[in-house]
Formats: C-alpha cells, structure tokens, sequence
C-alpha cells in the first residue's frame, strides 16, 4: 500500500481522476475499488447537474514534477516542524481583523509566511527542505499565513493563505490532497463537513468532529473516504455564496446516492463558519438547516482562475 506522502504526490503530479486510479488505485481492495469507480461516475453525472463546467484539467506540461513518487519522500523528511511564531505587523493586524484566537494559533501550527520565503529560510528556521513548502514557496511568498498538515509527526501538506490588503484573505494554494484537516471519520457516528480550514477550526471550537478538503470541491477520494467509514450523519455547513452553495448540493446528492444521512446548514449573518463563531462572535441561534436551490448556484461569482495562477508560476 503506498504511503499518504506517496498518493499526495501522485495526486499533485496527475490532477485527474483516471490518473489516480492508474497509480494507486491497484492498491486497494476489490470492493473499496468498486465504490471508488462508482463514485467517480456519480460525480460526473452531479456534476453535469450542478457545475457549467464538469471537470477541470490542468495541463500537465506546467508541472514540474518528473521525479518518481518514491524519490520525492527520502527519509530525512520524517520529523519535519514549521513552527514560527514571529508574525510581522500585518500578519499580526490580519489575525486581529480576522479574530483568530491566539490559542488557536497555537493548536494548529499557524506560521507567518514572511518568515517562509525561500529554501534558504526553511533551513536557517530547522526545516529540512520539503517538497510541498518547496513547489508552494516557488513564486515567492509574502505576507499571509501558513497552515501545516502533520500526520504521524510527518508534514504531508499545507495551506497558504496570502495577505490582501488588512481584512481579507487573498486566496489559498495547497497541494491537492487526499487527506482531510480535522477529525477521524467514525463509522456511525455524525461528522460535520465544511470548506475552509478556518471554518473547521471554528466549527471544532465548538466541540463538534469536523473535517475540511481546505476547497470548495471534494475529490473522487475524499466523498470515497466518507462513503466508505458510513458516518450516520453527515452535517455540511455551507459558504454563503454561489461556490459554497454549488459545493453543498454536490454533496447532498453524492450522500443521497449512497445513502448517507445528510443536512446542509449556514449563517443568517457571516460568509462562513470562521466568520460567524471568531469574527462576528456569534452563537448557534444565527445558523439554520437550508434547503439549496438551483437559483442559488446559478448565480455569477468571483472564482479564484487557478490554471492562470499556474501559468505565471515559476516552477
């Protein structure tokens, strides 16, 4: 079986569904193999329902990426530990504005950016050289932060969210993943699902096992990996807005499709979760159980253009 470092590399390195299966899918069982193809044709057909495009292919060429999965993970990247806790003034200003709670900070690793900037840094801060951080800093990071996922004291990915002006985030780039950031998925037992890590962080602030793709849309792997563990409820807390609510849907009908027991919830007040509980500092009376439509969806919005972020990268 190959190892979570391994199949995050071949997800990075393919972007496609049927690049996944040719490279590890071989891997699994017969029948987790069976609901994970199955999977893939359901989300084609919702994804013909709901999206105006249904499927995005990144060409591969702009991806420097030729190494062999095996030869990408060697074993001195086994104990790997961003932590950096010397936020520059807007950085500072940013967690301010966005009322993260310091103790938060703290429980997720949460770095300055400023202080990752280039492959020199990472070895003055005590970082071995890490594929993820090497490809993510290539374009040349500024102020913002940087959310690190470890598993088993291994770094395995990570999330930066760039600094836009002293309110908002710009945007975040993270290497597709097949994990989730948050809890265990437990069979037969209820597990909320949002989009943002901050939402995440938020919604387990208030004592509820919570998972995050850190996206809008969950892969093939990541609806299997629920599918799978049969959650007895799966409780999506949905973006106010035309992504989120697109997001939502797909996933009330993937669930519906394979009987999975399903509520979407928003705010009456914030954009998102994070927004609600650490902004606004509201409480569960300002969210409700939504029903989505397709008026809802069809509405124009502003999408972060990834294949042109890609094009004037400097790989």
């Amino acid at each position: 079986m190959y190892t979570v470092e391994q199949i995050n590399h071949i997800i990075y390195n393919n972007r496609t569904y049927e690049g996944v299966v040719k490279n590890f899918t071989n891997k699994l069982e017969l029948s987790e193999l069976e609901l994970l193809l199955e999977i893939g044709k359901q989300i084609r057909f919702v994804n013909k329902i709901i999206n105006r495009d249904s499927s995005i292919i990144i060409d591969k060429n702009k991806l420097d990426l030729d190494l062999l999965d095996i030869e990408i993970f060697p074993e001195q990247l086994n104990n790997i530990k961003i932590s950096s806790k010397n936020f520059n003034n807007k950085e500072l200003k940013l967690i301010e504005n966005k009322k993260i709670p310091f103790d938060i900070i703290e429980k997720y690793d949460i770095s300055p950016l400023s202080q990752i900037n280039d492959i020199e840094t990472l070895k003055i801060l005590g970082i071995t050289t890490h594929p993820i951080l090497e490809r993510l800093i290539g374009d040349g990071i500024s102020d913002g932060l940087i959310i690190p996922l470890y598993k088993d004291g291994k770094l395995i990915n990570s999330v930066f969210r760039k600094e836009n002006d002293l309110t908002k985030l710009k945007y975040g780039i993270s290497v597709p993943s097949l994990n989730f950031w948050g809890d265990e998925i437990i069979e037969g037992e209820e597990i909320w699902l949002c989009e943002g890590l901050f939402d995440m962080m938020a919604l387990k602030n208030q004592d509820k096992r919570c998972i995050s793709p850190s996206s809008c849309n969950l892969s093939d792997f990541q609806y299997f990996d629920i599918i799978k563990r049969r959650p007895s409820l799966v409780n999506i807390f949905s973006d106010n807005d035309p992504s989120g609510y697109r997001s939502a849907m797909k996933s009330r009908k993937l669930f519906n499709l394979n009987n999975i027991n399903n509520k979407i919830y928003s705010s009456n007040k914030a954009k998102d979760a994070a927004e609600h509980f650490f902004e606004l500092n509201l409480d569960w009376n300002e969210i409700k159980e939504i029903e989505i439509t397709l008026d809802m969806i069809k509405r124009e919005d502003n999408i972060f253009d990834f294949l042109k972020y890609l094009e004037g990268r400097k790989f």
